[in-house]
This record gives structure tokens, sequence and C-alpha cells, in this order.
């Protein structure tokens, strides 16, 4: 007889069959949510605040939205691959973009990892009728940046500084160094202030951590700016003391809209001082501008753009210098544009473009 312990599976009706017979849909669903929405897909990590919240919000209307189609689940666990296409045929139908498509097929995958049904989930473009509706576009090809939309972002953050201290220094610090919205609100000045440059290592994407060099007076200038804001007190965060990481994320929110930092007053979004930055640094390494902000193919040699967009995903936190384009645009996309533009009865379109912000922040 073999007396070893078999495995216990981590499912919940596994550890609590007889318990799991009684309960109600909703609270199977956050019996697993509970169980298993701290860590990443791989389990080898926390996930943050927001993450969580997004799955619990797409497996919820997930599951609502089965019902409104006609299945009747009893369990969660009981998610079967025709109900993955029955969602994503109703979520073409209601044209969403390709990218919530996309996130959201994502989190049906995790969520059946959860359940012991590891690859049931393919990728979305095998349940689409139309490839184009699962194809993400990528590649920027209108630049968020403040100063290409009319907006002085120097003036305008010392006008938000002069209001909120916190939020403008944030907003600073997201202009310098190219920070996304949560990694300024978590960054410790004392502690990333490395010198020759700034570890970023708290609030980042995905856990991976970075460092951005502070090679100007003007970097360092705001580095200084930034300790002395939080009073040299060398773990204290840049935000507002007394406030959680949600409160100070909040009111981050709160100040931006108040000054017309939103793609309906201005046309930009705080996450623009971020492609600015990037762009910026796009320029200064091959001498010409993103092609999102007009530079030509022509400008810039194939090796020097190489060479660019490897510094930039490292600058930025991306594990691959395609992911730039997100940023920058790529030649070719741009060129295409064009060639529509000059195609069209009345040439192309001089009014200034107003950018699109995607749902997911690179």
């Amino acid at each position: 007889m073999n007396n070893r312990a078999q495995p216990q599976r981590s499912t919940v009706t596994q550890s609590n069959r007889r318990g799991a017979t009684h309960m109600s849909f909703s609270a199977r669903l956050q019996q697993i949510l509970h169980r298993h929405n701290s860590t990443s897909a791989d389990g080898r990590k926390v996930v943050s605040f927001a993450t969580k919240a997004l799955r619990a919000q797409v497996l919820r209307q997930s599951f609502r939205e089965l019902r409104q189609l006609g299945f009747r689940l009893q369990n969660p666990e009981n998610l079967k691959p025709k109900h993955a296409q029955a969602l994503v045929s109703s979520w073409e139908g209601k044209k969403l973009a390709p990218a919530t498509i996309g996130n959201r097929v994502s989190v049906l995958r995790t969520f059946c990892d959860w359940i012991n049904k590891p690859g049931m989930i393919l990728p979305a473009i095998a349940y689409v009728s139309d490839p184009a509706a699962a194809k993400r576009q990528v590649s920027a090809t209108q630049s968020k940046a403040w100063e290409t939309n009319g907006v002085d972002s120097d003036q305008l953050v010392d006008q938000v500084m002069q209001y909120d201290k916190w939020v403008g220094m944030q907003l600073k610090v997201m202009q310098t160094f190219g920070l996304r919205r949560k990694e300024a609100v978590c960054l410790r000045p004392y502690l990333a202030d490395q010198v020759t440059y700034l570890a970023v290592s708290h609030g980042t994407k995905g856990g991976r951590d970075r460092v951005v060099p502070i090679d100007s007076d003007q970097k360092r200038a705001i580095m200084e700016e930034a300790k002395r804001l939080v009073g040299g007190k060398k773990d204290t965060p840049l935000a507002r003391p007394g406030k959680n990481l949600k409160q100070n994320l909040r009111r981050f929110n709160y100040v931006v809209e108040k000054f017309g930092i939103t793609k309906k007053d201005l046309g930009v979004t705080g996450h623009g001082l971020r492609h600015g930055c990037l762009n910026g640094l796009f320029f200064d390494l091959t001498g010409a501008p993103a092609p999102v902000e007009g530079g030509r193919r022509e400008e810039v040699t194939p090796e020097d753009e190489r060479l660019a967009r490897m510094k930039i995903a490292e600058v930025a936190g991306h594990s691959r210098p395609s992911v730039t384009t997100a940023y920058s645009g790529s030649y070719r996309q741009m060129q295409r544009i064009r060639r529509k533009e000059e195609a069209k009865p009345d040439g192309p379109d001089e009014s200034p473009a107003t950018p699109t912000e995607s749902e997911s922040e690179p």
C-alpha cells in the first residue's frame, strides 16, 4: 500500500466540499478570491491593491454577464471553454477595445489556474470572429506629452505646487524621471537617491526595480527639493503624512482633475509627463524627435534607434525595448498614417490631435 500523502488541491470544494455545498455562488467566488487573489499568476509575489480590485471586478462582472446570457452556473469552478467563448463574443459584439478584451481574458486565465484548470483559457484571438477585435494597438500614434499638446508643463506643475505641495512634487518627479503615478507617491527620496542614480523600488509595476540616472543639475535639484519636503526622514515616502497609499492616490487624482489635467479638459493626463520625459530621452539619445513627435526614419539609423530604445526601456522599467513604441511610436506606423492623410481628397488634417489614454498605463 502506498502511504504517501496525496497533494491537497487548492480549490475551495476540495478543501471543504461539504460546507461548500450549501454556499451561495457569490460566497464561493469570494472564498476563491480570498485564497488566491493576493499573489501573481505564478504565485511568486504579492500583487498590488489595484490588481486585486481589477481581478475581482472582472470576475464578478463576467459571471453576472454569463447569467444574462442564459448560463446558470451553480459554482464558479464550473467555468468551461463555452463560457469563455460566450463572454468574448459578447464583448466583441459590444465593440469593446482590444486591450479591454485582452485584459479580461487574462483575468479569466488566471482564475482557471486557481481552480486547477490551467490552459483552459486560450488567447483572446481564438474567440473573436474578427482578429482585429483582439489586436491591441501597442504603438502610440498620438503624443501624450504635455508640451506637444500645447500645455506648459513647468508652469502648470508650479501652479499645482502652490495648491498642494505633495501632489506638485509628485508631478515633478514624474516629469523629471519618467515615473508612474504610484511610483511617485511611493518614492522614498532619501533611500532612492544614490547620488548618481535614482533607485526606483517602491510602487513599481510588476515589482520590477530599476535605476534612473541623476545626470543633470536639474535632476539633482529636484531630488534635493523632494528630500527637503519629506523633512529629512529617510524612510518617508513622497506622500501626504497621516494618509495611506489609497488616500494619497485619490488625492493625486482629485488635484490633477481640479487643475484640468484630464483628456476632457486640457487633453493631457498626469501620465503624459512620463511620456514627455521618455520622448525627451529619445531625442537626447538620437538627436531627433521620436516618431510620434514628428521624427522621420531617415533622421535616425536603425542601430541608433535600437540602442535608444534599449536605454528607454531600462529607464521606464520595461524588459522589452519594443514596448517603448507605446511612448515614442514607430516609424512604420507613423508613415502609414501620413500616407493615409496625404491620400485624403482635402489633404492631411492640420488640426491638433487629442491624445488617447489606454486602459493600462505602460
